[in-house]
């Protein structure tokens, strides 16, 4: 058993994320864990558990939800660095448990206009038309839901860049991970 096999991340829609770690002798300070935020567990495509092993193998894909809260505020030049700019040159459409309390809960989260305009750059193969702004009813607006959901949670940006909107940037998205680390002294 490694020390990676011992991780099992825990998450639902209105609690933060609960790390446990289980049967491991290793040290906390060997491990180094970033808490996600309930924001990001739609963000998680696969999950596969293996219990004999204690394997946890969570696949991270970027999704329209996922980019509504990038920032690339840790640049030093950078004030805002929001939004960035989205160029996708693949794209792949995963079916998600479609939740409407889930969904409705995700709309107060995200800047509509931004989604919006990234739809629109995406094109409506991907992501039907989508009202300018959010309904008033939004939470019992079953069409609504439906269209947000697809937008911010089924559509994976496979391959692609995120460009700082200020320095222009580029963060690589390869395999459906945005890789937004910065070199030193940027």
């Amino acid at each position: 058993m490694n020390k990676y096999s011992v991780l099992t991340l825990y998450s639902n829609v209105t609690t933060d994320c609960e790390v446990r770690l289980t049967k491991t002798k290793i040290p906390w300070t060997v491990l180094s864990i970033s808490i996600l935020t309930t924001q990001l567990r739609h963000c998680f495509e696969d999950q596969y558990f293996r219990r004999n092993n204690f394997i946890c193998w969570l696949a991270v894909r970027m999704k329209l939800f996922l980019h509504n809260i990038l920032t690339s505020r840790v640049l030093k030049s950078v004030k805002v660095g929001y939004p960035l700019k989205l160029k996708a040159n693949a794209l792949k459409v995963s079916t998600v448990d479609y939740d409407p309390a889930s969904v409705a809960r995700l709309i107060p989260k995200v800047e509509w206009s931004v989604v919006k305009s990234v739809a629109d750059e995406i094109g409506e193969e991907y992501i039907p038309c989508l009202p300018e702004e959010v309904p008033a009813n939004y939470s019992e607006n079953e069409e609504f839901l439906k269209l947000a959901h697809r937008a911010l949670l089924e559509v994976d940006v496979m391959e692609g860049l995120l460009v700082c909107p200020e320095t222009g940037r580029e963060f690589t998205i390869s395999n459906g991970i945005p890789n937004m680390l910065v070199n030193e002294g940027e």
